[in-house]
């Protein structure tokens, strides 16, 4: 990603090649078999990387925390589901960081089509149209969207982001 959107460090904000990462899972064709798994098999959708250790407790025999964020994916890994396992994405950054004063506070829920990052301590939104911008390069006018991004900021809250972080600016929207 060096040099996309005209910088060279990126790390503190979510641009889609940071947080769309391809999840690669292989287990030797013995133990495919054993498990049930399908080699060769993709899976479009969303994961979390809290996702891998229900998976590998799952793959053990073992039951994750009733509490535990993440889900199997070995549904998918065996093709006996074909949705997406998420229907979005929750990424989170803050604290502090070197070259950026002050480091911000951003809370992102992305979804296949729509992006929304909130940078918390501006009040600010920032909605990305993944379809008709997949390189987000003109994001579209949250206000235009307000609606969307209501919904959207209710999402991420409910997702577990960090709501104790949430303002009375959230209200605007």
């Amino acid at each position: 990603m060096l040099g996309d959107h005209g910088l060279a460090r990126k790390g503190l904000f979510h641009y889609e090649p940071l947080i769309r990462v391809p999840l690669l899972l292989w287990a030797s064709p013995r133990l495919s078999e054993r498990l049930g798994l399908r080699p060769g098999l993709r899976v479009p959708g969303i994961a979390q990387n809290v996702d891998i250790p229900a998976t590998l407790l799952d793959l053990a025999g073992c039951a994750a925390a009733k509490r535990a964020p993440g889900i199997s994916l070995l549904p998918w890994c065996r093709g006996e589901r074909t949705d997406g396992p998420r229907p979005y994405a929750l990424v989170t950054n803050g604290g502090e960081g070197p070259n950026y004063e002050p480091w911000p506070e951003l809370r992102t829920l992305a979804t296949r089509r729509w992006k929304l990052q909130y940078y918390v301590d501006e009040g600010r939104a920032e909605l990305d149209d993944l379809e008709s911008d997949p390189q987000e390069v003109d994001p579209p006018d949250p206000e235009q969207h307000r609606d969307l991004v209501r919904a959207t900021l209710g999402r991420l809250v409910d997702a577990g982001s960090g709501a104790s972080v949430w303002g009375e600016h959230i209200g605007r929207w």
